[in-house]
């Protein structure tokens, strides 16, 4: 994992649905996201049958096909500056 460099840091904002955004870092071999945090999305099925809600993160899993397959619950609470994409930018890179 750690001989791998990294491709991207991505992040997509929705037009209409300015809540509604996506970060995420993703390898520069095989395109594979490392983690991705999606904040006000659509809910996300997980292949175990589990649900996470509209605000989740995706973390890297060798174990699957596709490496973010499995989503986590996040709580917005725990980042009160979500919404400003210049802090999250660079809180996601700490």
């Amino acid at each position: 994992l750690l001989n791998y460099h990294f491709h991207l840091l991505t992040i997509k904002r929705g037009n209409i649905e300015k809540d509604r955004f996506s970060i995420s870092i993703i390898f520069k071999d095989t395109y594979h996201t490392l983690v991705r945090i999606d904040i006000n999305g659509d809910t996300h099925d997980n292949p175990d049958g589990t649900i996470a809600p509209k605000s989740h993160i995706h973390i890297y899993n060798d174990k699957c096909d596709k490496k973010d397959r499995f989503a986590y619950e996040i709580n917005l609470k725990d980042f009160p500056d979500i919404y400003n994409l210049y802090n999250v930018y660079m809180s996601f890179l700490e």
